[in-house]
């Protein structure tokens, strides 16, 4: 019997030493893949990290074209209440001007008429 447990011993010693060899020979592996799919993802992180900071640097543009266009729009608007007062003032104006026009036509139209007369009565 102490043979057989010697062999089993022995036997169970060599399939440790063999779990143990495996065991060291997955982790050895695993390390070796592991190293280049942690740099991959260092690189990735690191080009994500640059392409977010690019996005915000965007985005911080795009707030500020944005604030300005309101503000141009803000002002062609204001300009435009401008535009269309000082044309009515214009159509205002011109209708003034005609209404004086046409008074001064009459006034001249009458001035004659009065000459006229008086220039009979002397005549």
């Amino acid at each position: 019997k102490n043979d057989e447990i010697s062999t089993l011993t022995i036997s169970v010693k060599c399939l440790e030493d063999e779990v143990q060899d495996t065991k060291d020979s997955y982790e050895k592996k695993l390390a070796e893949e592991r190293g280049p799919r942690l740099d991959e993802n260092r690189r990735l992180n690191h080009s994500l990290c640059a392409k977010e900071k690019e996005i915000d640097q965007l985005n911080d543009s795009l707030k500020h074209v944005t604030d300005d266009a309101r503000k141009m729009q803000a002002k062609i608007d204001s300009m435009d209440l401008i535009i269309e007062s000082r044309n009515v003032e214009r159509e205002n104006t011109a209708a003034d001007i005609k209404r004086m026009q046409d008074q001064v036509k009459g006034a001249r139209d009458v001035i004659e008429e009065e000459i006229e007369e008086i220039s009979t009565l002397t005549a």
